[in-house]
Parts: C-alpha cells; sequence; structure tokens
C-alpha cells in the first residue's frame, strides 16, 4: 500500500549497511546508528521521513530474499571496485569466531572467502554447509568471480580436479603451497 510507504528501500538498505559495517547487530543499533549520523546520511540519502524505526528496518529486511539481495550486493561491490579479471585473487576459508552456539548444538559458521589484493575488498564470500567442507564452496564462490587472466591462490584443500578445471575454463593462473618450494603456479 503506498500510503504506508514512509521510507525510500535504498535508504533503508544505505543505513543497515553502514550500520553493519559498523558492527551493529540489532534493530536498535541500526536505528540508533541511523540518528547518530542522521545529517551525514542526508548530504545523500532522501530520509523523506527521518530515520526508519527499528521495526521498519527488521520488516523491510525480512522480507527480501537474501540469496536476491546478495547478487544484487555483489553486482553493486563490483561496479564500484571493478573487475576480478587479471588481479590476484586470494581463496581461504576460515572458521567465524564465537559462531559456535553449544547450547543449541549448533557448529561454527564456515566461510570462503575471495579477497581482491589490489582493491583489499572480499569480493565473494560463501558459506560452508554444515555437512560439508570448503571443497563444496569453493566451486560456487569460483563461479561468481571473473577469473580471465587472474592469479588465484588456494590451500592445498582446493587443489582438486573440479576446481583446477574451473581455472582452465576461466583461462587464470593457480596457486598453491608446496612443501618443497613457496608455492606451485601454473598457467592452465
Amino acid at each position: 500500500m503506498d500510503r504506508t510507504k514512509l521510507h525510500k528501500l535504498e535508504d533503508i538498505l544505505a543505513i543497515t549497511i553502514c550500520a553493519v559495517i559498523c558492527n551493529c547487530d540489532t534493530w536498535n543499533e541500526i536505528q540508533d546508528f541511523g540518528e547518530a549520523h542522521k545529517d551525514w546520511f542526508k548530504t545523500f540519502l532522501e530520509l523523506p521521513n527521518g530515520i526508519p524505526s527499528h521495526d521498519t528496518f527488521g520488516r523491510v529486511l525480512a522480507a527480501l530474499n537474501p540469496d536476491d539481495f546478495e547478487r544484487c550486493f555483489q553486482a553493486w561491490i563490483a561496479d564500484l571496485a571493478g573487475t576480478t579479471q587479471g588481479k590476484l585473487i586470494a581463496i581461504d576459508g576460515k572458521a567465524i569466531r564465537r559462531s559456535i552456539d553449544r547450547a543449541s548444538g549448533k557448529a561454527a559458521v564456515h566461510l570462503v572467502s575471495a579477497w581482491v589484493h589490489e582493491n583489499h575488498a572480499v569480493f565473494g564470500q560463501l558459506a560452508v554447509d554444515d555437512k560439508s567442507n570448503e571443497i563444496t564452496a569453493i566451486p560456487k564462490l569460483l563461479d561468481m568471480l571473473k577469473l580471465k587472466d587472474a592469479t588465484v591462490t588456494i590451500d592445498a584443500i582446493g587443489c582438486q580436479k573440479d576446481i583446477a578445471q574451473r581455472y582452465a575454463d576461466a583461462k587464470a593462473i593457480m596457486c598453491w603451497p608446496s612443501k618443497a618450494t613457496r608455492a606451485h603456479c601454473m598457467t592452465i
């Protein structure tokens, strides 16, 4: 209903992204962050009815499809930072600190990320399924990136035939650790 739309989606998303980057974890913290930085936000956002309430942040973000939002966000970041083509990309998996929930019996969250050295930024990141390992997430992550002429470094766990074929298809240079030398690199 148009009469109930008091805030612009892009305003809500911009405030939320900035707040989360600054370690805000709850809808109340995001609202407080928005209020504390309202003058700054007004320099590039419309904010026709001020900063949305914590309930509005929660309602709007709950209505978004996470996969669609992730695709749009990655496209936006790629547009801002440029392509990964021809750059140095480090693929690595990490367990997120304090993500384990022993009371609920939930394991720690494991992510596989693609760090682009020239941009000092993560260009892609995927969670590893609970009953899996990095090997299943790496191919999906590689499919998200433009690897042509890129040099990609990866742990030994990533040296699988399927993953190597993705490098070959993308015409990338693959580097992996070795006991004998610091790293092996090859153009596939």
